[in-house]
């Protein structure tokens, strides 16, 4: 899945790669999506969430969000990759080498729609 265009995702999830990248955000939401999670208020390089995004990503999350206990949005990954399918130009063969999918996949969903 492309993480160049969060325009097709949950409100909370863009709002989360707003923070930390998309990448990270993805990460997150396919983890611990869902869940309330207690983010510390000083940076720990051994804490779960640190090896999970990387450390940088973890330090801008501690920034905005340190000392408090948030939920992880849930960006269902297949949601989002519908989305991101549904919406996108071109042609079957170009949207599957983009979102790293199958071009069959692609055909079926615009097929459905």
């Amino acid at each position: 899945m492309s993480a160049d265009d969060t325009t097709t995702w949950p409100v909370g999830l863009q709002r989360l790669a707003e923070i930390v990248g998309a990448k990270a955000a993805l990460q997150l939401a396919e983890t611990i999506g869902g869940v309330r999670t207690a983010i510390p208020k000083k940076m720990n390089s051994d804490h779960p969430l640190a090896k999970l995004i990387g450390r940088e990503e973890f330090a801008k999350l501690i920034y905005v969000y340190g000392g408090d206990t948030i939920e992880i949005p849930k960006g269902s990954f297949k949601r989002l990759l519908k989305a991101e399918i549904l919406n996108a130009k071109g042609s079957t063969r170009s949207i599957a080498l983009r979102v790293g999918c199958t071009q069959r996949y692609v055909k079926k969903l615009r097929q459905a729609t």
